[in-house]
């Protein structure tokens, strides 16, 4: 039986895991999953698409678990990763392995805490392997590192980068399937 969704992007809807978020669990002790379904919840307080976690407060429960839809949204649940991080709260993010793209290098490359994941990951039903590299990343109030070699020049061009390809992106909104 071929799988599709298992060899291509058909979906941005990957399912943690049990036993990878087990062993990250036993390290952090996650009170909040922020990106869940009634039937794959990782911890007692879970958002839905229905309250959707973009716009909800993630702090105040404790360490929050995120396995983001891997779409064109991933960056904001990233941003908001990040965001949440700065104001002290732990956030850890299972993630796919992009370190070529923007959000990766805003915020994923400032995180002191980087896990790659060696081969791939059976999401789901585990009947297939991801189509993609995994990432770990522990987004946890310190992440003040930059990862860039070289000079304080270059750090400003990659930054000045950045924004150009946000700004690239904010006018082709609306022009781009969702």
């Amino acid at each position: 039986m071929r799988m599709d969704v298992h060899t291509s992007s058909k979906t941005d809807d990957w399912a943690t895991p049990q036993h990878v978020f087990d062993k990250l669990d036993a390290e952090f002790g996650f009170k909040l999953d922020v990106c869940a379904d009634d039937d794959n919840a990782k911890a007692d307080d879970y958002y839905t698409v229905v309250e959707d976690g973009l716009v909800q407060d993630w702090c105040g429960f404790g360490p929050v678990w995120m396995n983001s839809p891997y779409g064109r949204t991933i960056g904001k649940w990233i941003k908001k990763a990040y965001e949440t991080a700065q104001r002290g709260h732990t956030v850890v993010c299972l993630l796919p392995s992009r370190t070529d793209t923007s959000w990766w290098h805003r915020y994923c490359a400032k995180s002191d805490d980087i896990r790659f994941v060696s081969g791939r990951i059976a999401f789901g039903d585990g009947t297939g392997r991801a189509p993609f590299p995994s990432v770990v990343v522990d987004f946890d109030g310190k992440c003040q590192r930059q990862r860039y070699l070289g000079s304080d020049e270059f750090t400003a061009e990659v930054e000045q980068s950045l924004a150009a390809t946000d700004a690239c992106l904010a006018s082709l909104d609306g022009y781009l399937p969702a």
